[in-house]
């Protein structure tokens, strides 16, 4: 299997363990901090699985994300009905990165009932919905990538005097960062590819420190135009980052991180 490939499943299954921690608090007390979570782990399933031609992940995460957009920017508030509907889309979500992670692709499958679901809920009568309450905190812009998951360090057996076996070390969380996160300027969009109508997206493989500032980046995989590649590189290369952590101790890390330029038709 391809690298990036494994490397998204991992991340993946790492959003939806999160996602069922954050779906547990968002039932018993409905917040924008716990939906800002939701919306940020799908937002980066579906940021990723876009260069990976993952079309069926893509369309489900796509309408899922609008619908938690709505619900994170106080358009539409968190009803029974809206949880179901997302939980459901999780479930598909899992289904999908398991065939693909058996078989390489997302399976024989048909989600247009669940998409038509989600998007009719986006017009959902505010008035049968539960209040979602102010957010106590500020709430980052949506985090569009994250890491892979690093392997865990092993420990050498001469290190291992008592020839006991040694614990698992914590796994690493990735790090992350995102436009809005810590003032993380957008890319600038070049003068001549505006002129010549030139989009696309680049993805890129950050180097992150565990201060949080960036150590390199490198292009996994090229806008099409080198113009882009090259803004997408200088932008980041000032952002900051929270640095990848085992436990409570931050250790370097990277982030994969996508970049858009889209043109306003």
């Amino acid at each position: 299997m391809d690298e990036i490939v494994t490397e998204f499943l991992v991340e993946s299954y790492e959003n939806l363990d999160r996602l069922d921690r954050d779906f547990v608090e968002l039932e018993k007390n409905p917040s924008k901090e716990a939906l800002g979570s939701i919306f940020r782990a799908i937002h980066t399933i579906k940021g990723t699985c876009g260069f990976l031609g993952l079309g069926k992940l893509e369309s489900v995460t796509h309408v899922g994300e609008s619908l938690l957009s709505l619900l994170r920017d106080g358009t539409l508030q968190v009803s029974p009905k809206i949880i179901d509907a997302l939980l459901a889309m999780v479930d598909a979500v899992r289904q999908m990165l398991a065939s693909i992670e058996a078989n390489g692709h997302e399976g024989e499958r048909n989600d247009s009932a669940l998409i038509e679901t989600l998007r009719s809920l986006q017009k959902l009568d505010e008035a049968s919905a539960v209040t979602v309450p102010p957010s106590t905190a500020p709430l980052p812009s949506p985090v569009i990538f994250r890491e892979s998951a690093a392997k865990a360090q092993r420990i050498s057996p001469a290190a291992n005097t008592k020839n006991e076996t040694p614990p698992a070390p914590e796994p690493v969380r990735p790090a992350f960062g995102g436009i809005g996160y810590k003032n993380n300027p957008p890319p600038d969009y070049p003068a001549q590819a505006v002129r010549q109508g030139w989009q696309g997206t680049v993805l890129l493989r950050v180097r992150v420190l565990q201060t949080g500032a960036v150590e390199s980046v490198e292009v996994v995989r090229s806008s099409g135009k080198k113009l882009l590649d090259d803004a997408a590189i200088h932008t980041v290369e000032r952002w900051v980052f929270a640095p990848s952590t085992r436990g409570t101790t931050a250790v370097d890390g990277f982030a994969t991180v996508p970049i858009e330029f889209k043109l306003d038709s």
